[in-house]
């Protein structure tokens, strides 16, 4: 999960993302842009909130904007 300070919508998902991160920390990653943005470069994410899904190390695929609720409730 991919996030600016500065994006509103990012605000009202953040802290669900850092509360699943808490429960899967092996498998879900908050990553804030500003403080890594070479990540978010290396993963193509060109806009905030972004999330980027990765099985066995390839990325399967990219939402980009708030995810529907069946996603957050797979990753919950």
């Amino acid at each position: 999960y991919f996030f600016s300070p500065g994006c509103a919508a990012c605000k009202t998902l953040t802290p669900r993302f850092e509360a699943m991160q808490r429960k899967k920390p092996n498998a879900i990653f908050v990553v804030n842009v500003a403080d890594d943005l070479p990540l978010a470069r290396a993963l193509n994410v060109m806009a905030t909130p972004s999330i980027v899904e990765i099985a066995n190390g390839v990325v399967v695929g990219y939402h980009v904007g708030a995810p529907p609720a069946q996603l957050m409730q797979r990753w919950a």
